[in-house]
């Protein structure tokens, strides 16, 4: 009886070590899969955040770019920049003051701008505060010149033949977006985008003949405190912009664009990776792995969503700031130009107006840019109220507005209307206690009668504006039924 009980404790002995060997085997099994698919899901996580950011700071530089684009694009295409600046030696210095040192350099934050003549030579160059005409040997024209014959090459591949010379069809949007040739480089020390363009007209009055393209070339700097701030909105830590060398970077960079010769710089951070976080919150538990787990699934897709969210708000910002004015929020000039085009494919009257403030210059140098600004923002919203849902109303720069019209398009509505358009202008606009007082002066032209094509059309309302200036400002001034279009004039 006592061997029988042995032998039944013996077996039971032995059941009970095969059973605990199977649990610690199951226990092992389990803490594997478990370790395995921690392993797995946090590698997944950390390549999850790591593309997400990529693709945020790529939208973000690229944003950038096509910003800083649009600004220099404002000079470089642009019939008043052909003439002042296209013929080296005669370049219009007041054009150069105004334009390049007050708007773009002083207003903007570019660093320096300088036109590059046909020879490779600098026909005019500003840099900070000092404005030279035919500088010589320029170290700046020469770190460029990569630049300068893309931009060249750009210009001869999309160039069309008008009249004497050749200009670029501004309604072709494709066209207009490649002519430029930009790279992010440094420029003593400073990182920042560098931006060429043959400056171009807006009409065939002013074409460029063979072999006399002129390149605007600008640089704007990304200053520590820029380069911070796109950290902080991307979630990224320690952002920095550094030399392109692919031996030294680590996996989170991008190489930033450069149209030049080769990569020049990257951008690099310190990657968020989330699997320590994850591990550090698994590890020490074991009866609530599973749930665990669900928690990683949980918080992978939700970073993931948070992702895709940020790109997709991203991707709405940047269509938002590609067609409206970042100041005043009003439609910008390629809004309104697709926007004209619309208008008149119906075929029903257009009235264009044209708008351009009295005495803001006074109020900028009396007050600064915060009171033009204000002063902007003001008559923009004035300039909206007005025109209401008669049409469409867009800032194309500086203190130029313009309108398109389909609603009552007669003598006497538009008279009335481009008059309230001036008083909207002179009325006062209260800053920090003063009452900074601007007006206006319009000119307005009807499509089809004064012109075929909307850049016609466009063209005799600035004329009519100029004719409201010439005569006193602060009017209105209507083409009449005896004048010609701009097309039959120069049929002539």
């Amino acid at each position: 009886m006592a061997s029988f009980d042995l032998s039944l404790a013996a077996a039971r002995t032995g059941v009970a070590r095969r059973v605990y060997l199977a649990a610690g085997a199951m226990v092992i099994a389990f803490l594997a899969t478990i370790a395995i698919v921690i392993q797995f899901s946090t590698r997944e996580a950390d390549k999850f955040a790591l593309d997400a950011d990529m693709r945020s700071t790529s939208l973000e530089f690229d944003r950038m770019t096509q910003q800083a684009i649009s600004e220099h694009s404002e000079i470089a295409f642009w019939d008043a920049a052909v003439e002042a600046l296209a013929a080296k030696g005669g370049e219009n210095m007041d054009f150069v003051q105004e334009q390049i040192a007050d708007w773009m350099i002083d207003g903007l934050g570019y660093e320096w701008a300088f036109t590059v003549a046909p020879d490779g030579k600098a026909g005019v160059a500003v840099i900070g505060d000092q404005i030279l005409r035919n500088p010589g040997k320029l170290s700046i024209v020469e770190a460029n010149a990569d630049l300068t014959s893309s931009a060249r090459r750009h210009f001869e591949a999309k160039r069309v033949r008008a009249g004497k010379g050749f200009l670029i069809p501004a309604g072709n949007v494709d066209v207009v977006r490649g002519l430029q040739a930009t790279a992010i480089r440094t420029w003593d020390g400073m990182p920042g985008i560098a931006i060429a363009q043959v400056i171009v007209p807006e009409t065939e009055d002013f074409a460029i003949k063979d072999g006399e393209d002129t390149v605007f070339i600008a640089f704007k700097p990304l200053t520590r405190q820029a380069i911070s701030e796109l950290g902080h909105r991307l979630g990224l830590s320690a952002p920095d912009v550094v030399p392109f060398v692919p031996s030294e970077l680590p996996i989170s960079h991008i190489v930033l664009p450069n149209d030049g010769e080769a990569p020049e710089l990257a951008f690099r951070w310190h990657p968020h990776a989330p699997r320590p976080a994850i591990i550090r919150a698994v590890a020490p538990i074991a009866i609530g792995l599973c749930a665990l787990i669900c928690a990683v699934l949980f918080y992978i897709v939700t970073r993931h969503g948070r992702a895709l969210r940020a790109l997709a708000e991203s991707e709405e910002r940047n269509r938002h700031m590609a067609a409206h004015d970042a100041l005043t929020g009003l439609p910008n000039r390629h809004q309104f130009d697709q926007a004209l085009e619309k208008l008149i494919g119906r075929s029903d009257p257009v009235a264009i107006i044209c708008i351009d403030l009295d005495r803001f210059k006074e109020v900028n140098d009396t007050f600064g840019h915060h009171a033009g600004d204000a002063v902007l923002r003001a008559v923009a919203q004035r300039f909206q109220g007005r025109i209401g849902d008669r049409g469409i109303v867009a800032r194309i720069g500086g203190d130029e507005f313009i309108a398109a019209v389909t609603k009552q398009v007669d003598g006497d509505h538009l008279q009335w209307l481009g008059d309230s358009l001036v008083a909207d202008a002179s009325e006062p606009v209260s800053y920090h206690g003063h009452n900074l007082k601007i007006g206006a002066s319009v000119g307005i032209a009807i499509w089809p009668r004064d012109g075929q094509a909307a850049r016609e059309v466009i063209t005799a309302a600035d004329r009519f504006l100029y004719r409201s200036k010439g005569e006193g400002r602060g009017r209105t001034t209507i083409g009449d039924d005896g004048e010609k279009p701009v097309s039959e004039r120069l049929r002539a």
